[in-house]
């Protein structure tokens, strides 16, 4: 690829950038297609700068760890200050960032939707980051309005998986659903509570409360109400005191996170 020199004169060989290819026609190999793209995790293997022309260029490698599942960071927070409104959010230094620069956690995500909420959650509503304030770049302009004006040390928090960009979802990890196994017929075949947070081409991991007993990872091939069938013998046949993990998101069949 090739950078503006705006863009590359930072970036080095070894840094996990962010390569979004919409607009470019670049064959993405999950999607299938030259026009349909979302946002990847890459590794800068080589970088080739010309200082005369200012030309940059960058060879970048796909080092997902795993087909099946994702990888990503913790999500920013940042604490509020005093004087914060409906649609003006003061973030005040909080969470080990340095005095003055707490607007660099959400910088990148501008037009991303955020949570704000207080310590217990009665207040938890959910808005999209309009900009950051010109000179006071911790102002932070939101929208829609929320239905008060939050109070000092109310969190602001990345939002739920189903809220979140796909910016979002591709850095910062979200927590994965938890399914209860109600009875198996064999092996590969039981019935869960809620068949619809499930997905032809989840992988799985089926357990018993105190993991003293843990099945292989397998994969979903069939749906079909709340009765599921996977691809592998789990090593038993589950009953109700079985738990499922590693589920995904059947908002869009997103593969679930895992911790390396």
């Amino acid at each position: 690829m090739e950078l503006t020199w705006g863009a590359g004169f930072s970036v080095e060989a070894g840094d996990i950038v962010i390569f979004d290819g919409a607009g470019l026609s670049i064959y993405d190999s999950e999607t299938k297609s030259r026009t349909e793209s979302k946002p990847k995790l890459m590794e800068v293997t080589n970088i080739s700068i010309a200082a005369t022309t200012g030309r940059v260029q960058v060879e970048l490698t796909s080092t997902a760890l795993s087909l099946n599942y994702r990888y990503g960071v913790i999500s920013p927070s940042s604490l509020l200050d005093t004087g914060s409104t409906t649609t003006e959010l003061v973030l005040k230094t909080s969470f080990n960032s340095e005095a003055g620069f707490e607007y660099l956690k959400w910088e990148g995500l501008i037009g991303s939707s955020i949570r704000v909420h207080d310590t217990d959650f009665t207040f938890d509503e959910t808005v999209i980051i309009e900009s950051l304030g010109a000179s006071n770049k911790n102002l932070m302009t939101v929208s829609p309005a929320l239905s008060l004006a939050p109070s000092v040390d109310y969190i602001v928090d990345s939002p739920s998986y189903e809220d979140a960009s796909d910016t979002q979802r591709l850095v910062y990890c979200s927590l994965c659903p938890q399914e209860a196994i109600t009875g198996g017929s064999s092996n590969t075949e039981f019935t869960v509570e809620d068949g619809t947070r499930f997905f032809v081409g989840s992988s799985i991991t089926v357990h018993t409360k105190d993991y003293s007993s843990v099945s292989n990872d397998a994969v979903v091939t069939v749906v079909n109400g709340n009765d599921i069938t996977v691809d592998t013998d789990l090593g038993f046949t589950p009953d109700s005191t079985y738990l499922i993990d590693l589920i995904g998101f059947s908002d869009n069949n997103g593969k679930p996170y895992a911790l390396i």
